[in-house]
């Protein structure tokens, strides 16, 4: 049984699967996925990196985010 023989619901559900694996390659790849442009001052998040005024890894941000919460622990 070949491809060509197999039902509709397959072939199509092959379909969406290349579909999604180039997505998510794309996705991956891209260096960021939201841009805020307000003219003054244009921000760039991605998965990797963060960047405003300066370019920080998302490994960094995370510190400095761990690093604030310790002192917002009401004791």
């Amino acid at each position: 049984m070949g491809f060509g023989e197999a039902p509709t619901v397959t072939k199509a559900a092959v379909v969406i699967a290349v579909i999604a694996f180039v997505f998510n390659i794309i996705g991956f790849a891209a260096p960021y996925w939201i841009v805020f442009d307000l003219g003054v001052f244009k921000y760039n998040e991605g998965l990797w990196m963060v960047c405003g005024n300066s370019c920080n890894t998302i490994e960094e941000g995370l510190k400095l985010l761990k690093s604030s919460l310790i002192y917002s622990i009401p004791v």
